[in-house]
């Protein structure tokens, strides 16, 4: 593997769905901690490597490949401060009334 092609792998996320069957169940699975996504089905929907996906095939994991997703840094107008947070929070208690602060 190039240099090029082991960073561009590492920058790369694949969503699949994981099929359970009598051998391999949901506690199964678990134990593998992997980041799982909402499934809108109810299926076991989650994001790997490509050395987890590998590691799931090798161990007998049926798998169904969703999509490959690049990953990106966030962009930071999508990041709330805590003053962001306090802010919102504050203009959503305008006008109730609160205990007074301890002074």
């Amino acid at each position: 593997m190039t240099q090029g092609s082991d960073s561009s792998a590492s920058r790369e996320r694949i969503e699949l769905v994981i099929e359970l069957d009598e051998t391999r169940d949901l506690d199964s699975v678990e134990k593998l901690d992997l980041d799982r996504v909402p499934d809108p089905e109810g299926r076991v929907r989650v994001l790997v490597s490509e050395d987890q996906l590998r590691r799931l095939q090798q161990d007998g994991f049926t798998v169904e490949l969703q999509q490959r997703i690049r990953v990106e840094a966030l962009d930071p107008s999508l990041v709330y401060t805590d003053d962001d947070a306090r802010a919102w929070v504050e203009s959503r208690l305008e006008g109730l009334p609160r205990e007074r602060e301890a002074e």
